[in-house]
């Protein structure tokens, strides 16, 4: 039930994330590990329509931005 995502950290005692946007960023989470990274930065994008101030997401599309800018550049440097 929606009310229940809602009101959680009220009723439940739990964080103030929505199980939707943690279970966007796990989805992305695990195709980062499965190395499909289009794929995670898809989830990841998503996640930020509904949660646009998910700190989750963010950091996970800085992390892909830094790693593939990284990788790019050892390509170019050897």
């Amino acid at each position: 039930h929606a009310w229940i995502d809602q009101y959680r950290g009220i009723t439940m005692l739990s964080s103030g994330h929505s199980y939707i946007e943690m279970a966007l960023v796990s989805i992305g989470f695990s195709y980062v590990q499965l190395n499909q990274r289009e794929q995670a930065r898809n989830y990841y994008q998503t996640c930020l329509k509904s949660f646009p101030t998910s700190h989750m997401a963010i950091a996970a599309l800085h992390y892909l931005d830094s790693t593939e800018k990284a990788s790019t550049e050892e390509e170019i440097h050897g």
